[in-house]
């Protein structure tokens, strides 16, 4: 939760969201760099002096900062263009740091976060989350609540009267959560019935008076 409040802020203050941003983009960019750095050294580890035991916990920390990376992205309602270098990014993580079979890097493919729950189910959406978030109830409220969030600061110009609305609500649920003033299980159904809300915008504003 240290990260995830360090890279997406504070799900209570709105623009902690926008102001975060730079240091997301500061760790895709350093996590990307370093997996093709290790990708660059690791057959030649032993000639470049590096212990076993060394190399293990390099391993683990590559490992690490890729999970991070993910459960960033994935946090902050980010949707990144992954297929510029999917492929590569695929390659590097298979062959050199994860022994797992192949798996696509976006858990949710061209999906939301917010169309997979609408889609799927809430439930649906946080099995499709990385193990890092979907064990922590607070990861994965927190989680939903900046994907509502980003939807809401990416739309707000189309229908500001709406999306203001949207905020309200938003804003009410996360209060609710944070005072124990519901349980786990009723917070998810709330914040599952705001997401499609969100989602409709585009029919909300077009409609035929």
């Amino acid at each position: 939760m240290d990260y995830q409040h360090y890279f997406c802020g504070n799900t209570e203050i709105p623009e902690q969201l926008k102001e975060t941003e730079v240091r997301r983009t500061a760790l895709y960019k350093a996590a990307v760099a370093l997996i093709r750095a290790y990708a660059n050294i690791s057959a030649e580890m032993d000639e470049a002096g590096y212990s076993a035991a060394e190399q293990d916990e390099i391993n683990r920390k590559v490992d690490f900062y890729l999970k991070l990376r993910e459960e960033i992205r994935m946090a902050s309602g980010e949707t990144l263009d992954m297929k510029a270098y999917e492929a590569d990014m695929r390659h590097l993580i298979d062959n050199y740091i994860q022994a797992e079979d192949p798996r696509q890097i976006s858990p949710f493919g061209d999906l939301s976060l917010i169309e997979l729950i609408v889609k799927s189910g809430i439930a649906e959406a946080i099995n499709s989350m990385p193990a890092g978030i979907q064990g922590n109830h607070q990861a994965v409220a927190e989680t939903i609540e900046n994907n509502v969030r980003q939807k809401i600061i990416k739309d707000h110009l189309i229908d500001p009267a709406f999306f203001e609305e949207m905020s309200t609500l938003l804003d009410a649920v996360i209060k609710e959560r944070k005072d124990n003033a519901i349980t786990y299980e009723e917070y998810l159904k709330k914040i599952a019935a705001l997401a499609p809300k969100c989602r409709q915008v585009k029919r909300h504003n077009t409609r035929t008076p």
